[in-house]
């Protein structure tokens, strides 16, 4: 029995296919309008003309065709763009009608080009979902629910209600035919909901329709056959011919399903009698068809064939392969049902050779799909090189930005220190006042202070030091740059642009280190504790640094041994691992490797840090891990540094109430631990 598997399919097909009115109602009568047009002529002849063609739309095609002849030779010596609009629109309708699909949908663009230059966004949006509905009617439903998707953007534009609902109901219908059955039932539940709100009782009737197909096919026969029967009511009061055929075929397919082949086959000569009162060609081959198989199972096997005969003349006539394809089928089923094998298995072997040829189609339409896919690439990659120059230029332009922010940064530190140092000078002066009185006390003092002077004398020598020169480089690749921008090659340019970003991120990795200490030393520093999993920690410190780890060749290595959560200030134990990070990364060979480890240990929960490079020696391992000493040290790939890292790593852990640990061994690689206690 074939064919009850292909009936549901078929009579939706039918249904899915009506085209839909325009967005805008004509008049209910022409009556006034006749009187009208009697009394005019030239302009306002033509657009009484064009109301009443719109009023016989999708009522009397003949009245249509003979009022569009009227109105082509009236924009034959006078035009106007409006009613050339119309006139396309109505011819697409009337090729749709005589299923010639690509004809309507070539007018359908002329007409939606010419709407769109009216500003009529309300048309635009009618069209594109006939469209919509011809390419689902090709079965492409990727450009059906393009369309579809477009033709609601622009009725959102305009906030029309009923042109929502109909893609609504458009989109539940591709949805339903993607087997996406609970997307189909949402989208038809939204249209009708609007179109209740509206109290549009033909389009609720649409709407009752597919939801009854909706059930049918889920097996609901009850709730089917009471949706199908509210649809054929409402077709039935407004004597739409058309989608009453629909309506009565698909209750013939419901009562075929609670085997009650009698009603089924009343059903469906009303959908076929409908069909023809209709016009409607696809719907009368269709109702043939679905009556030559009812026939044909209460074993009326001549007029099955009879059926089958002009149905299969019809289809040839219109080249509609896809009913070739159902006729042979059912003419295969009819010879067995009386026994002639032999003729089966030839309408079987025509049945297998069309049903090729639609996989070969469709095979084809995948292959085009690929093709417009791989040139729309190719656009987007001339896109991207165009984004490309123009970030090349952005980036020049952030340059001198960045020169004059670093300038200010450099002022701003420039005037802490001096000011700073008024401070210690005024504390010494202080101190060796109090020396006549309290001299051993004052030693020890004085002795302290010399020390922290000594250190920020230090500081400052470095940061001059290490800022001097990346500025430097900045400085003096934009100055080649402006002054030989036409004459340097392009692959020197880029050498020259990826010098200066270097040096302003040495400059402004420096600045950041130097303004964390600084806000340290003023203890200025709010800690804002919070729990966070390690694993989320690491993932945002490690994020940064990644360019830097491949510039480098290294291989970043994650060993979770234990999961816990830590209560930390996050921004400033983000600053300790990146610090720890960074400078595994400087002192790293190219083609290393560097470790974090995630482990909980004697009551304390640790994040280690192991690289594989230089190593330091035991010497300076006492200076790094004795408070308030700074030292610097350049990386294995001339990186440079301000010493302040380590300073920073460790005061900041311990604010956190964690303490960091250093192990290394000269040549072989460094450990650094930070640790905290584990939370109860």
């Amino acid at each position: 029995m074939r064919i009850r598997m292909q009936f549901p399919s078929v009579l939706l097909a039918v249904f899915i296919f009506t085209p839909i009115i325009s967005q805008s109602d004509p008049v209910s009568s022409t009556d006034s309008l006749f009187k009208l047009r009697s009394e005019t002529t030239g302009l306002n002849r033509a657009n009484i003309d064009l109301e009443i063609a719109r009023y016989h739309f999708m009522r009397d095609m003949d009245s249509v065709n003979y009022y569009v002849e009227l109105l082509e030779k009236f924009i034959d010596h006078t035009y106007d763009k409006r009613i050339d609009a119309f006139i396309r629109k109505f011819k697409g309708y009337n090729a749709h009608l005589n299923l010639e699909i690509e004809q309507a949908m070539d007018y359908a663009r002329q007409s939606m080009k010419l709407f769109e230059e009216l500003g009529d966004y309300r048309e635009v949006g009618w069209l594109l979902l006939n469209s919509g509905l011809n390419y689902y009617r090709l079965g492409d439903f990727a450009s059906a629910t393009d369309q579809h998707l477009k033709a609601l953007s622009y009725f959102e534009q305009v906030d029309h209600q009923r042109g929502i609902a109909e893609v609504y109901n458009g989109l539940g219908r591709i949805s339903y035919q993607t087997e996406h059955m609970q997307k189909a039932m949402e989208y038809f539940q939204s249209a009708l909901e609007i179109f209740n709100q509206l109290e549009r009782n033909d389009q609720k009737s649409k709407i009752f329709n597919n939801m009854g197909i909706m059930y049918l096919n889920n097996g609901e026969i009850e709730k089917s056959l009471e949706n199908l029967f509210k649809a054929a009511n409402g077709f039935k009061s407004d004597g739409d011919e058309r989608s009453l055929a629909l309506v009565y075929g698909n209750i013939a397919l419901g009562y075929d399903k609670l085997n009650q082949p009698d009603l089924a086959m009343t059903y469906c000569r009303l959908a076929l009698r409908h069909s023809k009162n209709a016009g409607d060609e696809y719907g009368i081959i269709n109702g043939i068809i679905n009556l030559g198989y009812f026939l044909r199972i209460n074993q009326h096997y001549d007029s099955s064939r009879i059926c089958l005969d002009k149905a299969l003349e019809m289809a040839m006539d219109k080249n509609l392969v896809v009913f070739e394809e159902e006729i042979y089928g059912e003419y295969a089923d009819l010879y067995a049902d009386m026994g002639n094998y032999r003729t089966a298995y030839a309408y079987k072997m025509k049945y297998d050779s069309i049903h090729r040829v639609i996989i070969d189609e469709k095979s084809q339409q995948r292959i085009d799909d690929l093709l417009f896919s791989y040139k729309q690439k190719l656009k987007e990659q001339e896109l991207e090189q165009l984004r490309a120059d123009q970030k090349m230029q952005l980036v020049m332009n952030n340059i001198f930005i960045l020169l004059i922010i670093l300038s200010f940064m450099v002022l701003v530190i420039l005037i802490y220190g001096y000011r700073s140092s008024r401070k210690q000078k005024w504390q010494l002066e202080e101190k060796n006042l109090l020396l006549k009185k309290y001299n051993l006390r004052l030693e020890r003092s004085e002795q302290d202070l010399k020390e922290m002077n000594d250190e920020k004398n230090k500081l400052f020598s470095i940061v001059a030091h290490d800022l001097r020169n990346p500025i430097a480089a900045v400085s003096g690749f934009t100055e080649l740059l402006i002054e030989r921008f036409d004459e340097l090659d392009e692959d020197t340019k880029k050498e020259y642009i990826d010098q200066i970003m270097q040096g302003s991120m040495r400059s402004l990795s420096l600045l950041e280190n130097l303004l964390l200490w600084a806000r340290s030393q003023m203890d200025i520093i709010k800690i804002k504790k919070t729990l966070i999993p390690v694993h989320k920690l690491i993932d945002e410190c490690t994020g940064h640094l990644m360019s830097s780890i491949e510039k480098k060749n290294l291989d970043l290595i994650i060993d979770f041994k234990d999961e816990f959560d830590l209560y930390i200030d996050r921004e400033m134990i983000q600053a300790v691992l990146r610090n720890l990070i960074s400078n595994a990364i400087k002192f790293s060979f190219p083609g290393n490797s560097i470790t974090l480890t995630c482990k909980r240990e004697n009551g304390t929960s640790c994040i280690t840090v192991t690289d594989h490079g230089t190593g330091i020696s035991p010497e300076n391992m006492e200076i790094i891990l004795s408070a308030g000493n700074i030292t610097t040290t350049e990386g294995t790939s001339g990186e440079q540094g301000s010493g302040l890292g380590l300073l920073i790593s460790r005061d900041y852990t311990e604010k956190n109430g964690g303490k960091l640990y250093a192990e290394s061994e000269l040549g072989k690689g460094t450990k650094f631990s930070i640790c905290f206690p584990v939370l109860e």
